[in-house]
């Protein structure tokens, strides 16, 4: 689907607006959502679609944030059989490797001036977890373990990254600050970080552990201590509203406020896998893919303003899978 058509982008875009300001015409936010369309990097603003490359190999998003009114969107594009890390600053490709190793960007963030971005290499048989700063790689493991990065965090000149280490027997979450490996609770034999998010002083991580027989535990951590949640299967991504603690389940179509679950209405689809949420004023905002169940085949992209859905956002497209969800406030 090279383009939206005019009534589903009519619709979309009265469903999303109405009621956000006094004057509907002129709405005080916009949503994107990101992620990739027919195997082609890409971004929808109010359901308008945008690509971010030309068409001529495949590409693909991760992440993507706002600093002031510059759109910044990390992705990968193919060279040959690597994945080249990238990001879009406002829709111009910044390269952030030569493509002679495959590496893949995961989350990123902008600090005044500096354009960070989370990923890790594939080198030499094993994996380096990694950040770039304005283009320079940061290492965070020397490689005699697979690591990887899967997000990062700024604040003053903290720079926090989680991610994981892979072990024949065992997945360990991993947090580092500045460089260096910080020790938190034990997480084996498998656990994961996936999201991390600051409150005021306050620094959460959200990921989930998996025991030996394959039960699912949704935790967060606050300042390393961790809580477990009740009522779903992984966490995904946290997002913060004033005092409320927002964290979203990346495994079914449910998320938490302030510890409490709370499930999206998903009938009628087959398997909702969230991946990105958003809240402006009482609006919260859900972007998620439909998966078919026997083999986790996107189905379609879907996107809920306070428990509606919207139209479906993208309807039943196989060729759309979303990777997340951004808000831009005027």
């Amino acid at each position: 689907m090279k383009a939206l058509s005019v009534l589903l982008v009519s619709v979309f875009a009265s469903l999303v607006f109405s009621g956000c300001g006094e004057d509907d015409a002129s709405p005080k936010y916009d949503v994107y959502v990101y992620g990739m369309n027919n195997q082609q990097a890409a971004y929808w603003k109010n359901g308008d679609l945008h690509y971010l490359t030309d068409g001529t190999k495949p590409s693909t998003t991760s992440s993507a944030v706002f600093s002031g009114s510059d759109f910044y969107v990390a992705g990968m594009e193919a060279i040959g059989q690597n994945w080249n890390p990238v990001y879009w600053k406002n829709g111009v490709k910044v390269p952030l490797s030569d493509g002679s190793t495959s590496e893949h960007t995961w989350g990123m963030t902008v600090s005044g001036p500096d354009v960070y971005v989370a990923g890790f290499e594939f080198r030499d048989g094993t994996m380096f977890a990694k950040y770039w700063k304005n283009g320079t790689a940061n290492y965070l493991n020397d490689g005699t373990a697979m690591c990887r990065a899967f997000d990062i965090l700024v604040i003053g000149n903290d720079v926090h990254v989680i991610g994981l280490e892979t072990k024949p027997d065992s997945v360990i979450a991993r947090y580092w600050k500045n460089g260096v490996l910080v020790k938190m609770p034990p997480t084996t034999p498998y656990g994961y970080f996936m999201d991390i998010g600051a409150s005021g002083e306050d620094i959460y991580i959200v990921g989930y552990t998996v025991s030996e027989n394959g039960q699912h535990q949704p935790k967060y951590w606050k300042n390393g201590i961790e809580t477990a949640l009740t009522g779903g299967a992984r966490t995904a991504a946290i997002e913060f509203s004033g005092s409320d603690v927002y964290i979203l389940d990346g495994g079914w179509g449910r998320y938490w406020k302030n510890g409490e679950p709370h499930s999206l209405p998903v009938e009628g689809l087959d398997h909702v896998a969230p991946v990105g949420i958003a809240v402006v004023g009482n609006e919260i905002f859900v972007a998620a893919n439909n998966l078919r169940s026997s083999n986790n085949e996107t189905l379609g992209a879907y996107l809920w303003r306070s428990d509606v859905a919207q139209a479906p956002f993208l309807g039943n497209n196989p060729g759309v899978e979303l990777k997340g969800l951004v808000i831009r406030v005027h």
